[in-house]
């Protein structure tokens, strides 16, 4: 599964412990400045298992972060 998630860097702990609480892996994260206020970023959040249903518990327990879900794919 792979999502974007943006906000405040401080936040991003948070986010991450909400994906293992769910039960999955975190793979990669990726982050690129947001450019509009200084510690604001979005991070590309790639992780192992997990699927919408578990995306959308993530969102709900940081309503302070904004998500897009990118989608969730094999790998062999």
């Amino acid at each position: 599964m792979a999502f974007t998630t943006s906000g405040s860097a401080d936040d991003l702990a948070e986010v991450l412990a909400s994906v293992e609480s769910q039960g999955m892996k975190v793979v990669a994260v990726h982050d690129r400045p947001q450019k509009t206020e200084l510690g604001n970023y979005t991070y590309l959040v790639e992780c192992a298992g997990g699927g919408y249903s578990a995306f959308e518990a993530v969102q709900k327990a940081n309503a302070a972060m904004t998500f897009r879900y990118l989608g969730s794919f094999l790998v062999k």
